[in-house]
């Protein structure tokens, strides 16, 4: 699966999205689409799939308020959790989220591409 992602706060894909840090309590619509529109699910386990791995990356870094799941693309509605100094352990919010978020979107290309 070759994907575009975009993180951002508005409904559309604008430069400025591509510099939106994530913050801690706040809601963020994330959405992916497939290069050239080409379906990124093709079937119900691609759905399924894709949604256990949603759950177990979003796991104590933030909340699924929605979500919506097309053929070709998807959106999330996503709020980001508070993060003890612990957990942070030196890191900006952002960069535990944006990990968590990478490894999603990674994990589930690599399958749906074997």
């Amino acid at each position: 699966m070759e994907t575009n992602g975009f993180i951002c706060k508005k409904p559309m894909a604008y430069l400025e999205h591509y510099y939106t840090k994530f913050q801690s309590e706040e809601f963020y619509h994330i959405y992916n689409r497939g290069i050239d529109k080409k379906l990124i699910f093709k079937s119900s386990e691609n759905y399924r799939f894709f949604l256990q791995k949603l759950k177990k990356y979003a796991n104590g870094y933030f909340n699924i308020y929605s979500y919506c799941l097309l053929g070709n693309h998807f959106h999330l509605l996503i709020k980001i959790n508070e993060f003890t100094d612990r957990k942070l352990a030196g890191k900006s919010t952002h960069d535990l989220v944006s990990h968590q978020l990478k490894k999603l979107f990674q994990s589930y290309s690599l399958a749906f591409n074997v």
